[in-house]
């Protein structure tokens, strides 16, 4: 974390970090070496906002309490509790409704909205939506008319209807475009090329992944930049342009590598060993899946893991060499037994 930090301009996060250290507590058995409040900071932030809405409410400041609320009912869908989340944004409305907040009726609209979507209700999401947009409409706010569309196509998405989903984004695109929101922008434009590569549509999903990498630089959003170079990979290597793809996954792999994401490094090291096999670079193939396989045993990740295994075996197939890959399939099936922490991982899902 320091070396993230950098050695300039964060000097009060490096002292926090030192002071953390010192008061590190002597580890004990069963127990992480670091005191328990510090480990339930979702817990204490929870109750943190549970405080300022209660010093609002006794104080009457409606508009205080409203937006504590509206955050309350995010974190609480985050826990996945969805009926306090679902009472704590409906008292937030009514809190935006007595003080005539009508950029706060909105925000809760939209709140309201994602939970239920969140949930699987995506009739009652909709519904949630066009009262959103209906409010983004008389305020003239086309940012908020573009966040709208944009849920709403994620929303048409879910139900299986990816038509509709599509125009919606398209509609979402414009309007986000005329408020200059360009890292929302181009979400929405990686959203739908991921719609249309679904659908079967290269040549449209590559025109709207390219327009999205545009505005990923715009934004300076380097790790939603290599999410899109990482599908134009994708989309490339389903059409067989496998050098195509090659580059594109490259430059996601540097961009994760540059910003400390281990979790997006692992996968683009398997989409390189991918195409690298289906191209016949065996060596490259087994060294880029070796390179993951680190990775994924250090980040816990068995599915990751089972993955590599597979692709590695499937390259010693190639290479004539049936034993190594029996080898790594026998490893890829141990890692998904019933009795490993991913399959376990899976049935509470």
């Amino acid at each position: 974390f320091k070396a993230f930090l950098g050695a300039h301009g964060h000097a009060v996060e490096i002292e926090i970090l030192a002071r953390a250290a010192t008061h590190a507590v002597v580890p004990v058995e069963g127990q992480v070496g670091v005191p328990q409040q510090w480990r339930d900071v979702d817990v204490a932030a929870l109750a943190g906002v549970q405080a300022v809405v209660e010093h609002s409410r006794v104080a009457s400041n409606v508009a205080r309490e409203a937006r504590a609320l509206n955050q309350l009912a995010i974190m609480q869908c985050n826990f996945g509790v969805k009926d306090k989340a679902l009472d704590a944004v409906r008292r937030a409305f009514t809190c935006c409704r007595q003080g005539q907040e009508e950029g706060g009726t909105l925000a809760c609209c939209l709140t309201w909205a994602s939970i239920h979507a969140a949930f699987g209700e995506h009739v009652l999401a909709e519904t949630r939506l066009h009262e959103a947009e209906g409010l983004a409409k008389e305020l003239g706010d086309a940012g908020a008319q573009g966040l709208c569309l944009r849920l709403r196509s994620l929303v048409r998405n879910a139900r299986g209807r990816p038509r509709e989903a599509a125009e919606s984004a398209v509609g979402a695109m414009a309007l986000l475009l005329e408020a200059k929101d360009y890292r929302t922008l181009a979400l929405t434009e990686h959203g739908l090329g991921a719609t249309l590569l679904a659908a079967g549509e290269m040549r449209q999903a590559v025109e709207v992944l390219e327009s999205a990498l545009l505005f990923r630089r715009k934004s300076r959003d380097k790790l939603g930049l290599s999410e899109t170079l990482s599908a134009l990979g994708h989309t490339f290597a389903q059409i067989g342009y496998q050098l195509h793809a090659m580059d594109y996954f490259s430059q996601a792999l540097a961009l994760c590598q540059e910003v400390g994401d281990a979790c997006g490094e692992s996968i683009c090291l398997r989409s390189l060993g991918r195409v690298h096999h289906l191209h016949g670079d065996h060596s490259e193939a087994l060294a880029a899946f070796d390179q993951a396989l680190t990775l994924l045993i250090r980040l816990g990740d068995l599915a990751g893991q089972s993955e590599c295994h597979e692709g590695i075996a499937g390259v010693h197939l190639d290479l004539g060499d049936a034993r190594m890959a029996i080898v790594h399939l026998a490893e890829a099936k141990g890692l998904l037994s019933p009795d490993s922490d991913v399959h376990m991982h899976r049935v509470r899902g």
